[in-house]
C-alpha cells in the first residue's frame, strides 16, 4: 500500500525511514563518520570495533564517538587454517530490528582457509537477516595471522555530483571524492 510519510498527522514507521534511507545511499556500507568501524585486534580471541555508522539497506547503526564493541572470535585449531567474518547484522523479524556486530566462524581447513557463507536477503521485502561484511579474520592455528578490510563505503552528501555548468549540448558535474 502506497502511503505520504510527510503529512500532518501521519505514522510514520521504522520501515518508511529505511526505505527512504535506502533510496537516498543506494547501497550498503560504512559512512565517512568518525573512526568508521575501524577495527584494532586486542587478543587471537578479541578484536574491537570503533564508532561509526554502518547503514545497511536504510537502517542506520550508530557506535557513537568513542563507544568500541567488542567482538569475541573463537578459539582456533591447532595445525588448521580457518576465516572468520566479522559482520553487521541487521535482523527485522516480527517487527523487531535489531543490529549487532559479531563474527561468523569459518569452517577449518587443514591447508586452505575458506570464508564463511554470509545471510544476505532483502530485508526491506520478506528477508529477516542481512549480514555485511566489515573484516576477515585469518586464523592460523590458535594465532590470529592477519585481518582483511573488507568495508565498502557509502558517499556522504558531500561527495554527491554537483552541477557546475548547464548548456544546450551538455551538462558539466563535479564530484569531490576528498572526504
Amino acid at each position: 500500500m502506497a502511503k505520504l510519510i510527510v503529512k500532518t498527522g501521519q505514522e510514520v514507521e521504522a520501515r518508511d525511514h529505511a526505505l527512504f534511507f535506502d533510496g537516498i545511499f543506494r547501497g550498503n556500507g560504512v559512512m565517512h563518520r568518525g573512526n568508521e568501524l575501524e577495527l584494532t585486534t586486542q587478543t587471537a580471541n578479541l578484536v574491537k570495533i570503533k564508532d561509526g555508522i554502518v547503514v545497511i539497506q536504510g537502517w542506520p547503526y550508530i557506535i557513537y564517538p568513542g563507544e568500541v564493541i567488542d567482538v569475541s572470535i573463537d578459539n582456533g585449531t591447532q595445525n588448521m587454517k580457518r576465516n572468520d567474518i566479522v559482520v553487521a547484522e541487521f535482523t527485522n523479524v516480527d517487527g523487531v530490528q535489531t543490529m549487532t556486530i559479531k563474527a561468523i566462524k569459518g569452517t577449518p581447513n587443514e591447508t586452505i582457509a575458506a570464508d564463511p557463507v554470509l545471510t544476505q536477503q532483502d530485508t526491506l521485502d520478506a528477508g529477516t537477516t542481512y549480514q555485511f561484511p566489515l573484516y576477515r579474520i585469518r586464523l592460523n592455528g590458535i594465532n590470529i595471522e592477519g585481518t582483511d578490510d573488507l568495508r565498502t563505503f557509502v558517499n556522504n552528501l558531500n561527495n554527491a555530483p554537483q552541477v557546475t555548468a548547464v548548456t544546450d549540448e551538455y551538462v558539466e558535474m563535479e564530484i569531490n571524492f576528498d572526504e
